[in-house]
């Protein structure tokens, strides 16, 4: 399973454990009361959690908000709703630094114009900074 296979996986898991995922109405809430309004009528409706889940995923995969992972901001925004030492604020907020690094696409504009060198260079350090902020 591929990094970002991996990464969708463990949002899905985190997802149905968040009560926002009850229903669309409160799903939408999150979306309406953050920098996210302007997606809060484009998520896909859904009559069952495991249905709203994936469509909240898929949609969300591959937008971008001021060059920033849409999915990173939402992961933080849905961390928020929860108390800082309750586990699905942890979750949520770990996995928004490992998606905004995967799809900040850091690697892919970087890499061309470095040398074989930099380049592991650049990935010994990705692997840093995730190890770093894992904890």
């Amino acid at each position: 399973m591929s990094k970002l296979s991996d990464l969708y996986s463990r949002c899905r898991t985190v997802f149905l454990a968040c009560d926002e995922f009850h229903s669309n109405d409160s799903l939408r809430a999150v979306f309406a009361s953050s920098q996210l309004s302007g997606y809060s009528h484009k998520i896909p409706e859904a009559n069952i959690r495991d249905q709203r889940v994936d469509f909240c995923l898929f949609f969300l995969r591959d937008k971008q908000l001021k060059e920033e992972p849409v999915l990173a901001l939402f992961l933080e925004i849905l961390g928020s709703r929860y108390p800082e030492d309750d586990n699905l604020h942890i979750e949520l907020n770990k996995l928004a630094k490992e998606v905004r690094i995967e799809l900040s696409g850091l690697q892919y504009t970087l890499l061309p114009t470095l040398s074989k060198i930099d380049v592991g260079i650049v990935l010994a350090l990705k692997e840093e900074f995730i190890e770093l902020f894992s904890l």
